[in-house]
């Protein structure tokens, strides 16, 4: 979940310029998650090709945060052998 957030990051590629827009920060990154967890994954998930740890779904919509929102795209995936979904990854679709 650091690395969504971590402008620093080398794997950020400007995501964590949407999420503090929104008021997302290292220092809150549970609100982050806690608000993917209530806003994401009630909506309707869409599997896609699965991998070797498991499968993947994508998850589409609104992302309100504390400061704004976005349409974000969050990845899960439900590891073989579990049967709840793991935070994978999220960005903005806009």
């Amino acid at each position: 979940m650091d690395y969504v957030i971590d402008s620093n990051h080398p794997q950020n590629h400007g995501k964590a310029r949407v999420f503090v827009s929104m008021g997302y920060t290292r220092e809150n990154w549970q609100q982050l998650a806690d608000d993917l967890r209530s806003q994401h994954l009630v909506r309707d998930a869409k599997e896609v090709e699965p991998t070797r740890q498991g499968r993947k779904f994508l998850i589409e919509g609104n992302l309100q945060g504390t400061a704004g929102s976005a349409n974000i795209r969050s990845v899960w995936i439900i590891r073989w052998g579990e049967e709840f979904p793991r935070f994978v990854t999220s960005y903005p679709l806009d």
